[in-house]
């Protein structure tokens, strides 16, 4: 009788990689433990035999060299003892195309991994609204809110307020690649479409009652980008896109009139488009204090221009230049020590050429998938990009995997179809 199931059925298997994008959302300890099982799977099917492929995969390589790069900035750093976490922090550069770069992903596959990613993500958020709902009464402190005027977005934040590691950014950006997941499965696949709607729907909600203002945007424009570039709307007409569109649409309104949290969030915007920056900088709010990080981090960069100050350097410079830009004493509610952009973040470290490395490594990924018309991927790279334009994502682990991880798998992806286009036209 022939065994159902062989220890050697898991060699070529993305059973592995998925558990691990379950978790990714899920506290450090989670990505750790599910990480340290993919490596046992990873040695014991020797696949670091294939490590060769990152020669061939040069998108993956940049990412290699964006490491390197933060390491040769700790040799001139402002405080070495200090900075040298950001090594740590940032290693997943180095490893995780050598982990994941040099997979074979089938579509087949990719649709599991990414089936994987959105259960963590929608069972994840679930116990957030779950475990915050007993602590509705405190959570209002979290943006601020008057205490006599909770409004129900703030049902999650206690529990996000106490939880080791996301933020609302972090978790709009895992909730938005969900919708976009769900989005390009639902696209292939007309099985179970109602539950993929509704699950969007859920993610779409959930996403507008976390009110962060970057990730909304990000989400819209990613969004669009997916919607317009893959042709959704003519390739599938018998999955009446026109009617989910509508009906997303229409949540995506009410959710936004009836959140009155979110409308006071998105008005402190407007300052950064209609006054000048120096003005913006003298309110008291959120705005204020992320105006003068900002004019800070360009005083820096025009005074370091060419190297900058070496990695993890802004948390020191910041303080240093405070009083040369606004002629007082630092004060402590600027907090963050980050230029909170990874544009400025990183032309701080390595001046103009941090801007260019990483550019190019965005727009590498960008160009891999735009030319394999992986419309996930760009709208992903697309969504990162923005996102980077008002957060420091890349200074913290979970930003890093973030970062890295998403777009590591969809190039193995890539890199996977174009070796199997190369074996079909292999003359014999």
């Amino acid at each position: 009788m022939k065994a159902v199931f062989k220890i050697t059925d898991l060699k070529d298997s993305n059973i592995p990689l998925g558990i691990f994008m379950f978790f990714l959302v899920f506290p450090v300890e989670f990505n750790n433990y599910s990480l340290a099982l993919f490596i046992i799977w990873w040695l014991f099917f020797k696949k670091y035999r294939e490590l060769g492929k990152l020669l061939e995969r040069k998108a993956l390589l940049l990412f290699i060299f964006y490491y390197l790069f933060v390491v040769l900035g700790l040799a001139y750093t402002l405080n070495f003892n200090d900075s040298k976490s950001i090594a740590s922090v940032t290693f997943s550069f180095f490893a995780f195309p050598i982990l994941f770069g040099t997979l074979n992903i089938s579509k087949k596959g990719l649709k599991t991994i990414l089936l994987f990613f959105i259960a963590g993500v929608s069972i994840y958020t679930m116990i957030l609204l779950f475990i915050a709902s007993k602590n509705v009464i405190d959570a209002h402190s979290f943006y601020y809110t008057d205490p006599l005027h909770p409004t129900w977005k703030y049902y999650y934040l206690q529990y996000t307020r106490l939880s080791p590691f996301l933020s609302p950014i972090y978790l709009s950006i895992y909730t938005t690649v969900a919708i976009l997941s769900s989005l390009a499965i639902l696209k292939e696949s007309i099985e179970n479409k109602t539950w993929f709607i509704l699950l969007i729907i859920y993610l779409l909600i959930f996403t507008f009652l976390l009110s962060s203002r970057l990730g909304l945007i990000a989400f819209v424009i990613s969004s669009i980008v997916y919607f317009f570039s893959s042709g959704t709307f003519k390739k599938l007409p018998f999955l009446n896109w026109k009617g989910i569109v509508t009906l997303i649409t229409t949540t995506v309104l009410i959710i936004a009139l009836l959140n009155s949290g979110l409308k006071s969030r998105l008005s402190k915007v407007l300052p950064f488009f209609t006054q000048d920056w120096k003005q913006v900088a003298q309110i008291d709010n959120s705005s204020g204090k992320r105006a003068q990080l900002y004019l800070i981090s360009f005083d820096i960069i025009k005074s370091n221009l060419l190297i900058g100050l070496g990695s993890g350097a802004s948390e020191f410079a910041i303080p240093l230049y405070y009083n040369k830009s606004f002629k007082s004493d630092f004060p402590l509610y600027v907090g963050g020590m980050n230029c909170h952009s990874q544009y400025l973040e990183n032309m701080v470290s390595w001046g103009f050429t941090g801007l260019i490395i990483t550019i190019f490594m965005l727009v590498s990924s960008l160009l891999v998938f735009a030319k394999g018309k992986n419309w996930l991927g760009v709208s992903v790279v697309a969504s990162l990009s923005i996102i980077m334009l008002g957060e420091t994502i890349l200074v913290r682990q979970k930003g890093v995997f973030i970062f890295v991880v998403f777009q590591i798998i969809l190039l193995a992806y890539e890199f996977s179809n174009i070796d199997s286009r190369k074996k079909i036209h292999r003359p014999i």
